[in-house]
């Protein structure tokens, strides 16, 4: 297992790094993790690990390192994109793993990669209308741009749970759904638009009416 153990001691120098930095976690800029230089390291030792070593044979140490390094990779995304490559099978089973300890920052990072297979689709239906009931609201949001390229025919229902779910504060999530919708050509698509553009939310207002100009660019 000297893959595992590459990857278990990369992941600890970063720890190491991280805890020694002295702005506190909650108020470190979004892209704080960037500034790490030896991301290379952790690369080639997960690189070395999905080559080697079947996600099904990992110990529940080396399932946490990983979950914690892949959720700081947030910004590059590149252990996300190395272990989509590697095989579905591997995703798949690592999203499985992330539901019982993964963060927000790893769940929707792999979301992403779901929705870009082109094989499983019944597994890869299952995990993402699981992830649409995650309790972090970016989870949800991302994994109802996948549902739309990969399972559109079920990601309407889901969409306007969000829409009726989202508070006032957060126009974003309807942002999103309006976005969902209009991809996959929703029929409920032009009633919310209404509602959008007759929305308190300026932001939410605004987002609505350039969608609908450009639907009606597009069709003349």
């Amino acid at each position: 297992m000297a893959a595992a153990q590459s990857l278990l001691t990369a992941v600890a120098r970063f720890r190491v790094w991280a805890d020694a930095l002295d702005v506190a976690v909650a108020e470190r800029s979004g892209e704080w993790e960037c500034d790490y230089d030896a991301w290379s390291e952790i690369y080639q030792a997960w690189a070395a690990l999905l080559a080697n070593h079947p996600v099904q044979g990992w110990s529940a140490t080396l399932v946490t390192e990983v979950l914690y390094a892949l959720a700081r990779d947030n910004e590059c995304q590149t252990m996300a994109r190395a272990i989509a490559k590697h095989a579905s099978d591997s995703l798949l089973v690592l999203t499985d793993l992330a539901f019982i300890e993964g963060e927000p920052d790893a769940k929707w990072q792999l979301a992403v990669e779901l929705g870009k297979l082109v094989n499983d689709r019944p597994r890869v239906e299952a995990a993402l209308v699981r992830m649409a009931d995650d309790t972090d609201e970016y989870v949800r949001r991302r994994t109802l741009q996948s549902l739309a390229k990969a399972a559109p025919h079920i990601v309407v229902p889901l969409a306007l749970r969000e829409w009726a779910n989202a508070p006032e504060a957060m126009p974003w999530t309807r942002m999103n759904v309006l976005a969902v919708l209009a991809e996959v050509g929703a029929p409920e698509l032009p009633a919310l638009w209404r509602v959008a553009m007759a929305a308190p939310n300026h932001y939410l207002r605004e987002f609505a009416a350039n969608m609908r100009t450009a639907e009606l660019n597009a069709t003349q």
